[in-house]
């Protein structure tokens, strides 16, 4: 497009369009406006939960794994520097602290999605009977 030509040009209102073809330009006029499309935000229920249960879910893993390291580094420490059981003090009562936060994170997981909780008492429960049966005991031995 040719600066020059817009310069000269003055449009009645800011949203009107320059088209140019071969050196002519033609003033349109604003488009119109189109309806706005409706968006429903709300969010169902089952939705939420599962997005909060994922979230606490989340960080319980990341808080597992924190753990692991720490322990890590506990037997590093063991083993390389066993003069520096001051250290070993210190990491042992984080994971200490860290294993109560897995207890808090698993309460909040179950006041916020109630089937979880069914599952994991149905899983102790499967666990503790698995563990009574005679069958499972002579595989220990």
């Amino acid at each position: 497009m040719k600066n020059l030509l817009k310069d000269k040009i003055t449009l009645e209102e800011p949203t009107d369009t320059l088209l140019e073809e071969e050196g002519e330009v033609e003033v349109l006029p604003p488009a119109e406006p189109k309806e706005p499309i409706e968006v429903s935000t709300e969010v169902p229920e089952e939705v939420k939960t599962d997005a909060l249960s994922g979230l606490i879910t989340s960080e319980l893993t990341n808080t597992y794994s924190n753990i692991e390291n720490l322990k890590g580094i506990v037997t590093t420490i063991a083993l390389e520097y066993p003069e520096r059981q001051d250290i070993v003090d210190i990491l042992n009562s984080i994971i200490d602290e860290r294993t109560i936060h897995i207890g808090m994170l698993q309460q909040a997981l179950e006041l916020v999605d109630g089937k979880h909780a069914e599952l994991v008492d149905a899983g102790e429960e499967k666990s503790t009977a698995i563990a009574g049966e005679p069958e499972a005991n002579e595989l220990d031995k």
